[in-house]
């Protein structure tokens, strides 16, 4: 369960982290001279890497906790 929870986090992590970043890169290179706007490679590779291992982080976390409740307890199946 916790390797197809991951699993599937950092196939959306990953996609949707290169489309943001597709969209900032894109946007930045169109920018006018006259704008004060910086693209710098180390940033944004940190900011990356920081988003995809903190998402996947939390899916763990998430999926562990969610792992260790009882179905029918959380249904309310057995009252």
């Amino acid at each position: 369960m916790l390797r197809d929870g991951l699993a599937q986090a950092a196939i959306v992590l990953i996609g949707f982290t290169a489309v943001g970043l597709a969209a900032g890169l894109g946007l930045g290179a169109i920018m006018p001279d006259a704008m004060p706007f910086a693209l710098e490679a180390a940033p944004i590779a940190t900011a990356t890497a920081l988003t995809i291992i903190l998402g996947l982080l939390g899916a763990a976390i998430a999926v562990i906790r969610i792992s260790k409740i009882d179905p029918l307890n959380a249904l309310g199946g057995q009252r």
